[in-house]
């Protein structure tokens, strides 16, 4: 019986410092990649943006869509400096990826919500989707 206590106490103390480190992992990582733009709050969702307003461009705005487990520094990095100025751009992490919270956005069709009331939030009517 006093074997089976200290293997389960050591078990635990395994896993309290396995979330420890991931504690800390999440924490560095956060401290590296910084939010780059703004925060709008969507239906109870903190939803980070960056908008890239363009007077007298001569496209549609475009607004962008990252994949899964990525954020929104995956397509602005290549694409915004061969689109400024001709194009208003929207790039936004999704709910519950990058430094937005995930609300009450379990599903796609919940996420394309949020999007439409963040586009209507920044004045987008009509966008080019990218995703």
């Amino acid at each position: 019986m006093y074997l089976i206590c200290v293997a389960l106490l050591l078990l635990v103390a395994f896993l309290i410092a396995l979330a420890g480190i991931t504690r800390a992992c999440v924490w560095l990582i956060e401290r590296r990649n910084p939010p780059i733009g703004a925060f709008a709050d969507i239906d109870g969702a903190r939803i980070h943006y960056v908008h890239v307003p363009a007077a007298g461009a001569g496209l549609p705005p475009v607004v962008f869509i990252h994949g899964a487990s990525a954020n929104l520094k995956d397509q602005m990095l290549p694409l915004r400096p061969l689109l400024e100025g001709r194009a208003e751009l929207l790039f936004l992490d999704r709910p519950g990826f990058g430094w937005s919270e995930r609300g009450d956005n379990e599903t796609l069709a919940a996420q394309a919500d949020t999007v439409a009331a963040l586009m209507d939030r920044l004045g987008i009517a009509r966008a080019i989707i990218v995703g």
